[in-house]
């Protein structure tokens, strides 16, 4: 996306490339001509609160480190609602336990966030602890050795052990992950009757969505998911907007 190829280049002191007047003349056709043709963004498949329960069931007490590990994934990306660049990008040294249970996350980098002051996001004990289950089999902590490794990584062809490759998870791993959970959320149901595959933004829209329906307030929900203003959320909670937000939501769940 333009947003994180500007910031990434501006957190490294690097030239930003999107100001160029070749390179935003040739975004600005690119998104005319796609209006023209009435080809417009899908909004993404929602991954929500059900599906997650579904997940929990299947996956929570699983041995197999990958399901563990994609569980816990994208139970902390419903309830941070997470966008890809800001949940991969988190490593140990971002995550802080708090003493009643619940995890303080420092994003570094956002979509929206311009001000220079890293965003601040607490995941609740519910999601502290599926992360902490997944940690624990892929036997890593949150010792300051270790403060410098992504918190989501790969997963060995075994399945056996995570590997470290220094880099954040790609976001093909994280379609394949969402295809696993999508084959598990809908097994049985008539391939016909299937809905849209997962995208990487689908649990960011299923609590979205989810929160809408719970009557959370707008505001509350735009500042949960670091939106600029009203427009994202809104489109994301259309039918759906009928008290808490995904921590809330999420303490039911176990």
């Amino acid at each position: 996306e333009i947003w994180a190829i500007r910031a990434v280049h501006r957190a490294t002191g690097m030239p930003d490339p999107t100001v160029a007047r070749s390179v935003t003349n040739l975004i600005g056709k690119v998104i005319t001509t796609q209006a023209l043709d009435e080809r417009f963004i899908k909004q993404a498949q929602a991954l929500n609160y059900e599906a997650i329960s579904i997940l929990v069931k299947k996956w929570r007490l699983s041995g197999n480190l990958a399901e563990r590990r994609n569980l816990a994934y994208i139970v902390a990306a419903y309830d941070g609602l997470f966008r890809y660049a800001e949940i991969s990008n988190i490593k140990l040294d971002h995550i802080k336990p708090q003493d009643n249970g619940t995890l303080q996350v420092v994003l570094p980098i956002t979509k929206t966030n311009h001000s220079g002051d890293a965003d601040v996001v607490v995941l609740s004990a519910t999601t502290r602890q599926v992360i902490e289950e997944y940690m624990q089999l892929g036997r890593f902590n949150y010792k300051p050795q270790n403060k410098n490794d992504y918190l989501f990584k790969g997963v060995s062809g075994w399945g056996s052990s995570l590997k470290d490759s220094g880099k954040p998870l790609a976001h093909n791993s994280v379609i394949t992950m969402l295809n696993s959970a999508y084959k598990v959320i809908y097994s049985g149901i008539d391939e016909d009757e299937l809905p849209r595959k997962y995208t990487a933004h689908s649990m960011r829209v299923g609590a979205a969505q989810d929160m809408f329906k719970r009557g959370v307030e707008l505001a509350r929900i735009i500042k949960a998911g670091r939106w600029s203003n009203e427009s994202m959320p809104i489109r994301y909670g259309r039918g759906h907007i009928a008290d808490g937000a995904t921590s809330e939501i999420l303490d039911s769940l176990l």
